[in-house]
């Protein structure tokens, strides 16, 4: 059995590449968006600066504890992502790989700078980045067809 074969390195690749976009994305946020937006679309989507020291939606949660719970779902991931390898569950796989990748991005944040950074600002509703889309799809495609292979 190979370790690595194509469908596993286009899905790894394709994480690694969201994962650096959103740290580029990051990177500008921080250093030319602090004082300033830059508009997207109108007055509705604006690309700026913005602390987040909390979890989804800017809930508050001690910082320790959270590093902590956020290192032992990454585990938790690590470890499934094994088992759908080993299944060559591929799609499944890209999911969990896209939620691991993710979480690293803000979990570095949060390790550096006490916060994530975010930096896409949607009015009305929040401000989120790349590495949240990635988390968000990630899981819910992952439940998507998890719970439709069980059904059937």
């Amino acid at each position: 059995m190979k370790i690595f074969n194509k469908k596993t390195a286009l899905i790894f690749l394709g994480a690694v590449f969201l994962f650096c976009l959103d740290r580029y994305l990051k990177f500008l946020s921080l250093n030319y968006f602090l004082n300033h937006d830059l508009s997207l679309i109108g007055n509705f989507f604006h690309f700026s600066f913005a602390e987040n020291q909390g979890i989804a939606f800017s809930l508050l949660i001690n910082q320790n504890f959270l590093v902590f719970l956020i290192g032992m779902i990454l585990a938790g991931l690590v470890f499934y992502s094994r088992k759908l390898f080993l299944r060559q569950d591929f799609l499944n796989l890209s999911f969990v790989i896209l939620i691991i990748f993710g979480a690293l991005s803000n979990l570095y944040d949060r390790i550096i700078f006490g916060f994530v950074i975010d930096y896409l600002d949607l009015k009305y509703f929040t401000v989120f980045n790349l590495a949240d889309v990635m988390i968000f799809f990630g899981v819910i495609l992952l439940v998507w067809f998890e719970t439709r292979a069980i059904k059937q």
